[in-house]
């Protein structure tokens, strides 16, 4: 019995060990059950539409926005609409809606929950549907339950919709059955006839939408390119799935051993494709080495694949790396050996010493702040050293 209790520990060890490794590979999975955006109260009648979301959940929802179409305002510092739809059965192509529309903060593999109005209120027997464009608003997701002039909490589950995968979702609740003013508060707490939780009509949202759980799929990397460009490097890359991503490093190296940081460049974190570039104006002549260093948020880190770059012979074979000089340290850059030469404006020799290809550097802190002439071959460079 023991031996066989040790066989499944061993087997339930890994198997959770092959799950975590997937998660890994795919992605970043959050369960909770929680709002992901909220809307508040507006009087209709003052209120600029579209208005944006009130309260996102950052990790799920980048922009989230409310509009109308056919319902009419009405004055009064409630959120009350006036629904002029009369017909008994609903017609999506004519019935006036409410238009809820929800970014997603990059590819977002969402599984919803609920899609909840917090206080629904009415006169008239009007009756409220929700779809949305995830099936282009064929077919309903079901009907908000209203009990009269009392405010009730109402809530279409959406649970069995399973996993979302979308870039932005547009909630349309269609008005119909019988013409009248709609109230939908923003206070509460209110009861609930169709078994919608009271947690769910949290104060300070008349609106909102909640979620099981998501997944952040990993950044794809699309292309990353180097070319020549004036005798300097440029660097092109773009990406996918971009969520949480602090920025990349951009790492170069004469050997593809050594690497040194030379740049930054912030992400977009924008839904679809982003787009880079970075300039390297300090390459080396023949071989040089490029890769990528993706930073997220939360301090994860992954390198792209190395580009590679043969610089012509004929590119410059002297480049100043520091101009003006603020380090007491006079930095070049030689692509062979040579003399290098450094001279006052009145043509007073001060250093003359004979350097290795690379990168190299003069100890200039006790020179008097001016500007000066360094010279290798036939190239030559006016500095100014602070």
């Amino acid at each position: 019995m023991k031996s066989n209790f040790t066989r499944f520990n061993c087997m339930a060890k890994l198997f959770l060990s092959i799950v975590i490794g997937l998660l890994l590979c795919t992605g970043k999975q959050v369960v909770a059950q929680t709002r992901a955006v909220y809307f508040v109260g507006y009087n209709s009648s003052t209120a600029s539409f579209p208005k944006a979301a009130s309260g996102m959940d950052g990790a799920v929802v980048s922009a989230g926005a409310i509009n109308y179409s056919g319902l009419q305002t009405v004055n009064d510092n409630r959120t009350v609409w006036n629904n002029p739809n009369s017909a008994t059965t609903l017609d999506i192509g004519t019935a006036p809606y409410l238009s809820f529309t929800i970014t997603m903060n990059g590819n977002i593999s969402l599984s919803p929950d609920r899609f909840v109005m917090c206080g629904l209120a009415e006169f008239s027997s009007t009756k409220l549907q929700l779809r949305w464009s995830v099936d282009n608003f064929a077919t309903s997701l079901g009907e908000f339950t209203i009990n009269g002039s009392s405010y009730t909490l109402s809530s279409v589950d959406l649970s069995s919709k399973g996993v979302v995968n979308v870039s932005s979702i547009e909630f349309r609740v269609y008005f119909y059955n019988a013409s009248g003013w709609v109230f939908n508060s923003d206070t509460g707490p209110y009861s609930s006839l169709d078994g919608t939780p009271s947690s769910y009509g949290a104060y300070g949202q008349n609106v909102a939408l909640w979620y099981n759980s998501f997944t952040t799929l990993p950044l794809v990397w699309n292309s990353f390119t180097v070319e020549e460009n004036q005798h300097e490097a440029l660097l092109k890359w773009s990406t996918e799935n971009e969520v949480a991503v602090a920025g990349f490093s951009v790492e170069h190296s004469k050997d593809g051993r050594v690497w040194q940081s030379i740049g930054y460049v912030p992400a977009d974190n924008s839904a679809g494709v982003n787009y880079y570039s970075y300039r390297d104006k300090n390459p080396f002549a023949g071989l040089n080495y490029y890769r990528l260093l993706q930073t997220d948020l939360d301090g994860n880190k992954k390198y792209s694949s190395v580009s590679m770059l043969s610089l012509s012979e004929d590119a410059p074979t002297f480049i100043l790396l520091e101009n003006p000089v603020v380090s007491g340290m006079l930095r070049f850059r030689i692509n062979s050996p040579a003399y290098v030469r450094l001279y006052s404006l009145t043509g007073q020799l001060l250093v003359e010493k004979q350097f290795v290809p690379g990168d190299c550097s003069i100890d200039v802190h006790k020179m008097p702040e001016g500007i000066y002439s360094i010279t290798t071959g036939t190239a030559s460079r006016l500095v100014l050293i602070k």
